[in-house]
């Protein structure tokens, strides 16, 4: 309602076939992995929650509110592809405090059962510290965002965005304003 924007970097589940092809023609991974983000897409989805989770998904996509891009790490020596798997968050009021966090703190009844979970939040307001933290958090995001960091390959697919609002998104009656 304030106007803010959600950028999320997300990484693709690639198969051992994903893999594999990476392997054998890796001036194709481009492909490969916009082909294995649209194999999940293809779930059937029932579930009245999750159709209007998803149309909720679709919707602050085709507003601009929600910004997705793919990362992934790339090892051109060993023709292999990782998966970015950091757990990172970062966000900010209009009076400019901010909240970063790192970690994960699955919900899953998983994780809930059999993992151990643990998450870190800073707050700029707080403390020095915790704002020489949230800084880092920051320019962290920023650089992945901007496919600035070394270790990964940070891409856009509008191609991706296309699936989902065809999937996925069934009405715009919902109000951003």
């Amino acid at each position: 309602k304030n106007g803010g924007t959600i950028d999320l970097v997300a990484s693709p589940y690639l198969s051992k076939e994903d893999e594999e092809a990476i392997r054998v023609g890796y001036e194709n991974r481009t492909k490969i992995i916009e082909n294995a983000l649209n194999r999940s897409l293809q779930e059937d989805i029932k579930n009245p929650f999750s159709q209007e989770r998803l149309n909720l998904l679709a919707c602050l996509i085709e507003k601009g509110i929600l910004n997705i891009k793919i990362a992934f790490i790339e090892n051109e020596k060993e023709k292999k592809i990782g998966m970015y798997h950091e757990k990172l968050g970062l966000m900010e009021d209009v009076s400019g405090n901010k909240i970063a966090f790192s970690g994960s703190m699955n919900e899953s009844w998983n994780a809930m059962v059999n993992n151990y979970e643990t998450i870190d939040v800073f707050c700029s307001w707080k403390s020095e510290s915790e704002k020489t933290r949230v800084l880092q958090k920051e320019e962290a995001f920023s650089k992945i965002w901007g496919n600035y960091d070394s270790k990964l390959k940070v891409m856009s697919f509008p191609s991706i965005k296309k699936s989902i609002l065809e999937k996925y998104k069934r009405h715009s009656n919902i109000n951003f304003n």
